[in-house]
């Protein structure tokens, strides 16, 4: 199966369309889009807007494509505890966390008859390689009001949809103790995991191709140079002397 995927952020340059970069319909199955920040009010122009999510959507509903929100979560977290100055500047400080990225998921959800939904539960703030870029906390339990409206309008089917759910969301249906949170990602940045896997066994999968072609190779020309000196006529020295 081969998924065709856009960002849903805007063109590069208005000679460009989503045609510029589709391969066709013989060899895609179905279309992908991402939703992080386009759905908020304060979303940057290099980010997108809901229009761009749009344009990828009707894209596929004219090429007659099944649909599918290929990677999702709420840019700058839940709370927004990580959210640009600009989400400061504009957010409304009373404003619901679910009706603020969830609630207009699933709206174009509905709007668009998307048939796939992934959602990123993550604690992005803990990760090494995601830590100060701006996602945040996005872990469903770690706010109690979306983990109630996401078991009541996501697991439970009370909503207009039927979602299937699969894979596994940690710590989903409780709450979160505030000691079992990360708070100050700096303690994590680098561990003995981090070293085990990102030095330690590269280098050896390195060490091992370099050097086993190497002593394989050298094993057999030494064979080879063993096999042409037993090879030799055993009276060679002799019919050479007379």
């Amino acid at each position: 199966m081969f998924v065709w995927h856009s960002w849903g952020a805007p063109m590069a340059s208005a000679k460009l369309n989503l045609h510029s970069f589709y391969p066709g319909d013989a060899y895609v199955d179905w279309i992908g889009v991402s939703i992080f920040q386009q759905v908020l009010p304060w979303s940057p122009p290099w980010g997108g807007q809901v229009s761009d999510v749009e344009n990828v959507l009707k894209f596929a509903q004219e090429h007659d494509k099944p649909t599918m929100i290929a990677e999702s979560t709420p840019f700058g977290g839940i709370e927004l505890k990580q959210a640009s100055k600009a989400a400061e500047e504009s957010m409304d400080a009373t404003s619901d966390p679910w009706d603020r990225w969830y609630g207009q998921v699933i709206g174009i959800i509905d709007k668009y008859d998307v048939s796939m939904w992934c959602y990123i539960n993550c604690d992005w703030e803990s990760q090494p390689q995601w830590h100060n870029v701006g996602f945040g906390e996005t872990r469903l339990a770690s706010n109690n009001e979306v983990m109630t409206k996401w078991h009541d309008q996501i697991m439970s089917g009370k909503s207009n949809r039927t979602f299937l759910h699969l894979g596994a969301l940690d710590n989903c249906g409780a709450t979160i103790a505030s000691s079992n949170l990360i708070t100050d990602s700096d303690e994590y940045w680098f561990t003995p995991d981090h070293f085990l896997s990102f030095i330690l066994v590269p280098f050896i999968v390195a060490s091992a191709a370099f050097f086993l072609p190497y002593y394989m190779l050298g094993g057999i020309r030494g064979r080879d140079k063993s096999t042409t000196r037993e090879r030799r006529p055993l009276l060679a020295d002799i019919n050479e002397k007379s």
